[in-house]
């Protein structure tokens, strides 16, 4: 067996998106990567791969209110998503989850 010659994946342009995740016991406040001149809703249904992936990601209880752990990239089982909210259309709050997130991370670099 001949081993296979790695390639390196194309480049896929994206543009972040800051949301709060709502899942069934978390609340996940972090960037969405969506592809250029799409909308956030069309990503979602289109999206055939069954993770999604949230970085500079803050991770709350289901309440909102504890914050769990912070993470570089977390990895959301889209079958547990209950519901997805752009952090821009969401109006000022005292939560402590809706502290504004990180400066926009670059693309990271695939190998």
């Amino acid at each position: 067996m001949q081993p296979k010659p790695t390639q390196r994946p194309l480049f896929v342009p994206t543009e972040t998106v800051g949301v709060a995740v709502r899942t069934p016991d978390q609340l996940l406040v972090g960037f969405l990567h969506a592809r250029p001149q799409k909308r956030l809703k069309d990503e979602l249904n289109g999206n055939s791969e069954h993770f999604l992936a949230l970085t500079a990601a803050r991770v709350y209880d289901g309440a909102g209110t504890r914050l769990l752990y912070e993470s570089s990239v977390v990895l959301l089982d889209s079958g547990s998503i209950v519901s997805v909210t752009p952090l821009n259309s969401i109006g000022p709050s005292a939560a402590a989850w809706s502290k504004p997130l990180a400066v926009t991370p670059e693309p990271a670099a695939k190998a």
